[in-house]
């Protein structure tokens, strides 16, 4: 087992064909305890032609002690994803454009 120091999520809004990167935010570090729930939102402007073609790729991520980022899993959300409850919440976000969807996801190596 290795010790870290940090945890974070980093959210990326790519184009879900080529998995082209468009634009990347990060959520604050957290110091690990028992249990951590992230509650966090971000808003990506994406023009409604190109809506169907992008997706968020969401990857948990902790810091090592000597300063290394290592991936702990992902998810993807998107319009063609695998996972039900991704593309449920893909389709709810669409149908409420001006809210905010919250919904709890798993990660995956």
């Amino acid at each position: 087992m290795f010790s870290f120091s940090d945890i974070y999520f980093e959210i990326m809004l790519t184009s879900s064909q080529k998995h082209k990167f468009a634009q990347r935010k990060k959520t604050e570090s957290y110091t690990p305890t028992d249990e951590i729930n992230f509650i966090h939102h971000d808003v990506f402007d994406v023009p409604i032609k190109f809506i169907d073609k992008v997706a968020l790729i969401i990857t948990l991520k902790v810091v090592l002690q000597d300063e290394k980022h290592f991936v702990l899993g992902r998810t993807v959300i998107s319009n063609d994803c695998e996972d039900f409850n991704a593309c449920n919440h893909w389709k709810v976000m669409l149908a409420n454009p001006r809210q905010a969807v919250k919904g709890w996801h798993y990660v995956r190596q």
